[in-house]
Protein backbone atom coordinates (compact mmCIF):
# COMPACT_ATOMS: atom_id res chain seq x y z
CA UNK A 1 0.00 0.00 0.00
CA UNK A 2 1.35 3.44 -0.65
CA UNK A 3 0.13 6.79 -0.53
CA UNK A 4 -1.22 9.65 -2.88
CA UNK A 5 -1.11 13.12 -3.15
CA UNK A 6 -3.55 15.03 -5.39
CA UNK A 7 -3.69 18.76 -5.19
CA UNK A 8 -6.63 20.11 -3.70
CA UNK A 9 -8.84 21.32 -6.32
CA UNK A 10 -8.46 17.69 -7.72
CA UNK A 11 -8.70 15.43 -4.53
CA UNK A 12 -11.13 12.65 -5.19
CA UNK A 13 -11.85 11.90 -1.22
CA UNK A 14 -14.12 8.95 -2.86
CA UNK A 15 -10.86 7.09 -4.57
CA UNK A 16 -10.27 5.53 -1.38
CA UNK A 17 -11.54 4.34 2.37
CA UNK A 18 -10.66 7.01 5.24
CA UNK A 19 -10.97 5.64 8.93
CA UNK A 20 -9.42 9.36 9.93
CA UNK A 21 -8.11 12.33 8.93
CA UNK A 22 -4.77 13.63 10.29
CA UNK A 23 -5.30 17.40 10.65
CA UNK A 24 -0.95 19.09 11.41
CA UNK A 25 -0.23 21.87 13.29
CA UNK A 26 0.39 24.80 11.83
CA UNK A 27 1.39 27.38 14.64
CA UNK A 28 -0.30 28.81 18.05
CA UNK A 29 -0.04 32.17 19.89
CA UNK A 30 0.87 32.21 23.52
CA UNK A 31 -2.45 32.52 24.69
CA UNK A 32 -3.47 29.81 22.61
CA UNK A 33 -5.09 31.47 19.68
CA UNK A 34 -4.58 29.24 16.72
CA UNK A 35 -2.48 31.20 13.32
CA UNK A 36 -4.32 31.90 10.35
CA UNK A 37 -2.53 29.17 9.03
CA UNK A 38 -3.58 26.94 12.16
CA UNK A 39 -7.48 27.54 11.33
CA UNK A 40 -7.67 27.15 7.58
CA UNK A 41 -6.43 22.91 8.01
CA UNK A 42 -8.93 22.44 10.90
CA UNK A 43 -11.93 23.95 8.58
CA UNK A 44 -11.03 21.82 5.62
CA UNK A 45 -10.89 18.95 7.79
CA UNK A 46 -14.16 19.14 9.06
CA UNK A 47 -15.46 19.90 5.56
CA UNK A 48 -14.12 16.51 4.36
CA UNK A 49 -15.37 14.96 7.96
CA UNK A 50 -18.46 15.67 6.72
CA UNK A 51 -18.44 14.45 3.99
CA UNK A 52 -16.83 10.87 4.30
CA UNK A 53 -17.75 10.44 8.13
CA UNK A 54 -14.41 8.69 8.99
CA UNK A 55 -14.08 7.00 12.55
CA UNK A 56 -11.95 9.66 13.82
CA UNK A 57 -10.90 13.36 13.14
CA UNK A 58 -7.28 13.43 14.71
CA UNK A 59 -5.35 17.12 15.67
CA UNK A 60 -1.41 16.59 15.68
CA UNK A 61 0.55 19.23 17.62
CA UNK A 62 2.32 20.48 20.93
CA UNK A 63 3.94 23.81 19.88
CA UNK A 64 6.59 24.45 17.71
CA UNK A 65 10.32 24.47 19.09
CA UNK A 66 11.41 27.44 17.34
CA UNK A 67 8.65 29.13 19.98
CA UNK A 68 10.36 31.39 22.38
CA UNK A 69 6.93 30.54 24.95
CA UNK A 70 5.03 27.58 25.77
CA UNK A 71 1.36 28.11 24.60
CA UNK A 72 -1.34 28.62 27.34
CA UNK A 73 -2.86 24.70 25.02
CA UNK A 74 -1.39 22.49 22.57
CA UNK A 75 -2.31 23.25 18.73
CA UNK A 76 -4.13 19.97 18.93
CA UNK A 77 -5.98 21.26 21.95
CA UNK A 78 -6.69 24.41 19.96
CA UNK A 79 -7.48 22.84 16.98
CA UNK A 80 -10.20 20.49 18.57
CA UNK A 81 -11.59 23.43 19.99
CA UNK A 82 -11.97 25.02 17.13
CA UNK A 83 -13.29 22.08 15.32
CA UNK A 84 -16.07 21.22 18.31
CA UNK A 85 -16.75 24.67 17.40
CA UNK A 86 -17.40 23.91 14.18
CA UNK A 87 -20.19 20.98 15.00
CA UNK A 88 -17.92 18.36 15.62
CA UNK A 89 -18.41 15.82 18.32
CA UNK A 90 -15.62 16.11 20.76
CA UNK A 91 -15.41 12.46 21.52
CA UNK A 92 -14.69 12.08 17.81
CA UNK A 93 -11.35 13.97 17.98
CA UNK A 94 -8.52 12.43 18.71
CA UNK A 95 -5.77 14.66 19.67
CA UNK A 96 -1.46 13.95 20.12
CA UNK A 97 0.61 16.84 21.55
CA UNK A 98 3.74 15.13 22.02
CA UNK A 99 4.71 16.93 18.72
CA UNK A 100 6.87 19.70 18.19
CA UNK A 101 7.62 19.63 14.36
CA UNK A 102 5.92 17.89 11.50
CA UNK A 103 8.02 14.83 11.21
CA UNK A 104 7.13 14.56 14.93
CA UNK A 105 3.43 14.60 14.09
CA UNK A 106 3.49 12.27 11.92
CA UNK A 107 5.65 9.59 14.09
CA UNK A 108 4.14 10.20 17.40
CA UNK A 109 0.58 10.19 15.73
CA UNK A 110 1.43 6.68 14.35
CA UNK A 111 3.38 5.35 17.55
CA UNK A 112 0.46 7.03 20.20
CA UNK A 113 -2.62 6.26 17.79
CA UNK A 114 -2.49 4.84 15.11
CA UNK A 115 -0.78 1.87 15.62
CA UNK A 116 -2.95 1.03 18.68
CA UNK A 117 -5.88 1.74 16.99
CA UNK A 118 -5.20 -0.35 14.13
CA UNK A 119 -6.08 3.00 11.95
CA UNK A 120 -4.50 2.06 8.82
CA UNK A 121 -6.40 4.55 5.87
CA UNK A 122 -5.96 8.19 6.15
CA UNK A 123 -6.78 11.81 4.70
CA UNK A 124 -3.45 13.93 5.80
CA UNK A 125 -4.58 17.67 5.86
CA UNK A 126 -1.19 19.60 5.51
CA UNK A 127 -0.76 23.54 6.61
CA UNK A 128 -0.93 26.23 3.65
CA UNK A 129 2.96 26.46 3.91
CA UNK A 130 3.50 22.43 3.82
CA UNK A 131 4.91 21.02 0.21
CA UNK A 132 3.87 18.22 -1.37
CA UNK A 133 6.94 16.91 -1.67
CA UNK A 134 8.19 16.96 2.03
CA UNK A 135 4.63 15.57 3.36
CA UNK A 136 5.55 12.67 1.01
CA UNK A 137 8.57 11.95 1.90
CA UNK A 138 7.73 12.03 5.82
CA UNK A 139 5.19 10.04 5.30
CA UNK A 140 6.38 7.45 3.05
CA UNK A 141 9.60 7.48 5.62
CA UNK A 142 7.53 7.21 9.06
CA UNK A 143 4.26 4.90 7.55
CA UNK A 144 6.24 2.65 5.55
CA UNK A 145 4.23 0.59 3.08
CA UNK A 146 1.47 -0.57 6.04
CA UNK A 147 -0.85 2.48 5.47
CA UNK A 148 -2.77 4.40 2.44
CA UNK A 149 -3.36 7.98 2.49
CA UNK A 150 -3.48 10.97 0.47
CA UNK A 151 -2.76 14.43 1.05
CA UNK A 152 -4.09 17.32 1.08
CA UNK A 153 -3.77 21.17 1.38
CA UNK A 154 -5.79 23.98 0.80
CA UNK A 155 -3.08 26.76 0.22
CA UNK A 156 -3.72 30.27 1.23
CA UNK A 157 -1.97 33.27 -0.89
CA UNK A 158 0.98 34.03 0.83
CA UNK A 159 1.62 31.19 3.21
CA UNK A 160 3.94 28.65 1.24
CA UNK A 161 7.92 28.71 1.86
CA UNK A 162 9.34 26.99 -0.39
CA UNK A 163 13.03 28.20 0.58
CA UNK A 164 11.94 27.02 4.26
CA UNK A 165 10.54 23.63 2.89
CA UNK A 166 13.28 22.73 0.54
CA UNK A 167 16.15 23.20 3.57
CA UNK A 168 13.50 21.37 5.86
CA UNK A 169 13.23 17.97 3.81
CA UNK A 170 17.08 18.23 2.92
CA UNK A 171 17.75 18.03 6.44
CA UNK A 172 15.37 15.39 6.96
CA UNK A 173 16.86 13.53 4.08
CA UNK A 174 20.46 13.70 5.85
CA UNK A 175 18.95 12.80 9.36
CA UNK A 176 16.60 9.63 8.14
CA UNK A 177 17.47 8.23 4.45
CA UNK A 178 19.49 5.74 5.47
CA UNK A 179 16.46 4.13 7.46
CA UNK A 180 14.35 1.75 6.04
CA UNK A 181 10.65 3.15 5.94
CA UNK A 182 8.39 2.48 8.84
CA UNK A 183 11.23 1.55 11.05
CA UNK A 184 9.67 3.42 13.96
CA UNK A 185 12.33 2.32 16.43
CA UNK A 186 14.91 3.73 14.46
CA UNK A 187 13.38 6.60 13.51
CA UNK A 188 12.39 7.71 17.14
CA UNK A 189 16.19 7.01 18.22
CA UNK A 190 17.43 9.29 15.74
CA UNK A 191 14.73 12.07 16.69
CA UNK A 192 15.54 12.34 20.46
CA UNK A 193 19.19 12.34 19.67
CA UNK A 194 19.48 14.37 16.18
CA UNK A 195 16.84 16.97 17.00
CA UNK A 196 17.21 19.36 19.11
CA UNK A 197 13.43 19.99 19.46
CA UNK A 198 13.79 16.01 20.95
CA UNK A 199 17.05 16.09 22.83
CA UNK A 200 16.60 15.32 26.59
Amino acid sequence: MRGVSLPHLEYNYRVMKVSAILVLGGGITSEGTLTRGSMAPVRLAVERFNEIKPTWLIMSGGFSYKADFRPAISEAQAMKDYAVSLGVLPDKILTEAESKNTFGNILFTKLNLLEPLKIYDILVIGTPGHSNERLEYVLAKVLGNSYNYNIEIEHIAGILYEDRELASIKKTRLAFDDVANGNSAELYRRLRKFHRAYKS
